[in-house]
């Protein structure tokens, strides 16, 4: 049952790892979740309401473990999530991480469309341009960046991908003050455009709103950070939710979805603004 008002109901499954209370769990609700959503809404449909979720516990990742709040993932827990989306009367998913894990098998697990940062973004970039260069947050996550584009198809398509020099202790901060965030950026969009880069992807979902939205640099960048030299910046955040917008639409009106689940169920999700407990027999969930 969707709220009056609400025309597509959407669960942005995110890849933190965070408890309910404590510091980490301050930041998402006071930043990550709000600068994420304010990004999502600048392009969301009248009537689309974004629900985000977060597992409760996870592992360290050495690209992460030198964040300050969010240390620890779990890209397993996603795939649960997006199930539990279904089951609850979700129109859509979103998996909310540039890897996009397990998003083959999500798919194959629900009817529901189910969209994702990195394959949304550069589907919208092999649109824009005839290449595009991908600016990862860490060394330890070029190579994966990589493959992930060869197991699109899109090599062809590929300048290169680099990681900016920011370290990982700081760009958290980047959604509370991108100054710093955007700099680092640019010196890699334009390593990437030297190489042959029409387009740039910031590859995280961490990086993407710090750009587009630049908080603490709005007077520099009004607009937000949306192009290096002339050269156009993708909104991973807005590809996504305009992806999910889009299967959903077309899905509405009759046209084929390649999802292979067996349907939704009755049960009601937490209301969007509000936390909320979702447990299942490997994991517990909280929504914002």
């Amino acid at each position: 049952m969707q709220a009056p008002g609400v025309v597509m109901r959407i669960l942005v499954t995110n890849i933190p790892a965070v408890m309910p209370g404590g510091p980490a769990a301050d930041y998402v609700r006071e930043t990550l979740v709000p600068v994420t959503r304010a990004n999502a809404m600048q392009v969301a449909a009248p009537g689309t309401e974004l629900v985000f979720r977060f597992c409760t516990r996870g592992e360290a990742h050495p690209a992460f473990t030198d964040f300050r709040q969010l240390r620890r993932v779990n890209p397993r827990a996603m795939r649960v999530a997006v199930r539990q989306a279904e089951a609850e009367g979700f129109d859509a998913a979103i998996l909310g991480c540039f890897g996009d894990p397990f998003l083959v098998q999500c798919r194959g697990d629900v009817s529901i469309p189910v969209a994702a940062f990195g394959e949304s973004s550069m589907l919208l970039a092999a649109s824009m341009g005839r290449r595009f260069g991908i600016v990862a947050s860490s060394p330890l996550l070029v190579e994966p960046i990589r493959r992930q584009v060869a197991s699109y198809g899109l090599t062809d398509r590929l300048a290169d991908v680099c990681a900016s020099a920011e370290p990982a202790a700081e760009q958290e901060q980047g959604l509370l003050d991108a100054r710093d965030t955007i700099g680092h950026f640019r010196a890699a969009a334009r390593r990437l455009i030297a190489a042959g880069a029409d387009v740039i992807i910031p590859g995280c979902g961490l990086l993407s709103p710090a750009l587009r939205l630049a908080p603490g640099a709005v007077r520099e960048y009004p607009r937000g950070c949306t192009e290096v030299d002339g050269i156009p910046v993708v909104d991973i955040v807005a590809a996504s939710v305009l992806a999910a917008e889009s299967l959903l639409r077309l899905r509405r009106a009759g046209a084929a979805y390649h999802g292979s689940g067996s349907g939704g169920g009755q049960s009601r999700a937490p209301d969007a603004g509000t936390s909320g407990s979702v447990s299942s027999p490997s994991f517990e969930f909280w929504d914002l």
